[in-house]
């Protein structure tokens, strides 16, 4: 691992796994962290996404590690569309938190970054301490709601546009990434937008990202049920996950399970409510599921 300058609490580092180097954002308290939290972004976004969340886990005593992923860090960017499969996605984590020397992480993730946590929650249970996931569900609820719910049918239209050959990058970066900057409206700060933007302008960075779509297939969804402690955390303003999804995601989960509505916000809630979802972290942490029976709740 190799380190740069330290800026804004976090020090930006790399980390070599394999053949592929991943760009992190490291943030460490100044005594002894009391745990590691590793968060994972989505799409069309970066690690900056994780910044504000960052700095208040780090004020709360936990270290955090904010990578990103396969295609977005320029030493980890495959040409294959194969390459972005889920396994390989799930993989990624393992191998980042065994480069690390983390036995055990509680573990973040936000839209595609969520997805990933799922899988890596239930296929590695023994390395996750806890879970929090953001906007997106459950796999198999996110899946049952895209065949079952039409309002979710609707709204996950543009995935099938995703998987069109170049002419997604094209309209995406065009005009300084216009198409970007607005999907993220007022919800995500314009520096963080910029940082995306600079992430994703590099050359191949938006194929890769929209490779992630373009690999993934019915089997990507056939994710088993999770364990670990979970929390998570959806609003109800958002535009690409519908309410039947977010509600049926709980009976996938057979750990400890505390579900948050943030009502009105939008799909960016690591950007817009850095301090919510903070909160639901470490409030997800200090539950401990030796004495708390599972239950379902909504704030």
């Amino acid at each position: 691992m190799t380190n740069g300058a330290n800026g804004g609490g976090t020090t930006p580092e790399q980390v070599t796994v394999g053949d592929l180097t991943f760009d992190i954002s490291v943030s460490r308290p100044e005594s002894p962290p009391a745990g590691t939290v590793l968060m994972l972004h989505g799409f069309p976004e970066s690690r900056a996404s994780w910044r504000a969340v960052a700095d208040l886990l780090r004020d709360a005593g936990y270290a955090t590690i904010a990578p990103d992923q396969r295609g977005y860090s320029a030493g980890a960017r495959p040409v294959e569309v194969d390459a972005y499969q889920l396994d390989e996605l799930v993989a990624d984590v393992i191998a980042i938190c065994d480069a690390l020397g983390l036995d055990t992480v509680h573990l973040v993730g936000h839209d595609w970054g969520a997805a990933v946590a799922w899988t890596v929650a239930a296929r590695h249970p023994e390395r996750i301490s806890s879970l929090t996931a953001v906007s997106v569900p459950h796999p198999a609820a996110f899946a049952w709601a895209k065949s079952e719910d039409p309002e979710q049918r609707e709204r996950s239209g543009y995935m099938e546009y995703f998987q069109i050959p170049d002419e997604p990058e094209f309209n995406l970066l065009a005009d300084d990434a216009a198409a970007l900057r607005m999907g993220f409206g007022d919800a995500v700060p314009s520096d963080v937008a910029d940082q995306h933007v600079r992430v994703l302008s590099a050359p191949g960075a938006m194929t890769a990202a929209l490779n992630w779509y373009r690999a993934q297939t019915p089997a990507s969804e056939d994710v088993p049920v999770v364990d670990v402690p979970t929390t998570f955390v959806w609003s109800s303003g958002d535009i690409a996950i519908a309410r039947a999804g977010a509600e049926r995601c709980g009976e996938f989960v057979r750990g400890d399970y505390h579900f948050i509505e943030i009502p009105d916000a939008s799909h960016w809630l690591p950007d817009e409510h850095p301090e919510a979802i903070a909160d639901a972290i470490l409030s997800r942490i200090g539950r401990s599921p030796a004495t708390t029976a599972r239950g379902d709740a909504r704030t």
